[in-house]
């Protein structure tokens, strides 16, 4: 929260309607009084209030139509923030997540409304709604906003929340900025598994795109899943890679996971899959990078997760030559991440043992 804080910089936004606040601010509003400032001389329509009749103006053109003075009064704006907080918002390239730079953001969009004396309110949204500040100008909002918008959890990939989120606007109008991947991911592996007769089928998703070894350690502890599950599946070490961590880190915290995914499937190891890392060493965004030494290190992680999920009696499946097959279509368009159609070769190779 520090970092954006420190980035913060002020942004100008306008709008070209009228505002309908009753409140003083800097935009224009259709409302007329007093004190207001003159715009501009129109035509006046029957049933207007006669005391904003230009006589001269109605006299210098003969007196054949009647005009009247319009003004505007500046009034104040209300921004709404919809911020899709759904798990495919945790990846992202380079320096920060699709989250992070969301809540970035959020923190500027704030603190210009403020500048501008404007109210601001937020709404995040997965599946449901996870997150809520009703428009204000609090100036806490600043650090409250994207903190918040960084802390929400949810247990789904998919924002289809946001009709949900866009019955919570406000009734009259307001500026409204949606920031959202617009990704719906859904458990393709649960509708395979449906396919085969066996659902209906429940699927809980804990790790995120993104995460180590010590990260899905941590974000079990806060989803406190309860199991039993009938299946357990566990795919996790490409960005212990990414960042350079040990392979000796990884196999002591790997060896650690898996007991608990065990644990979860009733302390039952057939019902537990291992599936192998990806090579994101051949992906458009490793362009520039060592391409061999990533394949080496890679190959060394799924050696390890193999031989760990074997001595613990647990499935291991091989998704990793399909990501080095040099197929098209095989990236999301951030051209690191896998994209559907390799998901959807990932599920077949790892629904004949799922329901083996």
């Amino acid at each position: 929260m520090k970092d954006i804080l420190q980035r913060l910089k002020q942004v100008n936004y306008f709008i070209n309607w009228y505002s309908l606040s009753l409140r003083p601010g800097k935009w224009f509003s259709v409302y007329r009084g007093a004190g207001m400032e003159f715009e501009k001389i129109s035509r006046y329509d029957f049933g207007e209030d006669p005391r904003w009749i230009n006589w001269k103006a109605t006299a210098r053109f003969g007196g054949m139509r009647t005009y009247k003075n319009t003004y505007f009064e500046e009034r104040e704006l209300k921004l709404m923030l919809l911020v899709d907080l759904s798990g495919s918002m945790d990846f992202g390239s380079g320096r920060a997540s699709k989250r992070r730079l969301s809540a970035e953001v959020a923190a500027v969009l704030t603190h210009s409304a403020l500048r501008f004396g404007d109210s601001i309110g937020c709404i995040g949204y997965s599946s449901g709604i996870d997150v809520y500040w009703p428009p204000g100008k609090k100036r806490e909002y600043i650090y409250q906003i994207p903190n918040s918008l960084l802390t929400a959890r949810s247990a789904t990939r998919s924002g289809s929340g946001l009709s949900l989120a866009v019955e919570k606007l406000p009734k009259r109008r307001a500026l409204v900025f949606i920031l959202s991947d617009f990704s719906d991911d859904p458990p393709v592996l649960g509708r395979a598994l449906e396919a085969e007769g066996l659902g209906p089928v429940e699927v809980e998703i804990v790790a995120r795109t993104g995460w180590t070894t010590a990260e899905l350690d941590l974000g079990i502890d806060q989803a406190n899943p309860q199991g039993p599950y009938d299946l357990v599946t566990l795919l996790i070490g490409v960005n212990n890679q990414f960042r350079g961590s040990s392979l000796q880190t990884y196999e002591s915290e790997f060896a650690a996971l898996l007991d608990r995914a065990i644990g979860f499937a009733g302390g039952d190891p057939s019902r537990v899959i291992v599936v192998s890392i990806p090579d994101w060493g051949v992906t458009p965004f490793a362009g520039g990078s060592d391409r061999a030494r990533i394949a080496t290190e890679i190959d060394a992680f799924n050696a390890a997760a193999q031989a760990i999920a074997g001595g613990a009696g647990v499935a291991f499946v091989d998704v990793t030559a399909i990501s080095r097959s040099g197929m098209v279509g095989l990236e999301a368009p951030d051209g690191l991440h896998p994209s559907a159609e390799q998901y959807r070769l990932w599920v077949e190779a790892i629904l004949p043992v799922a329901v083996g």
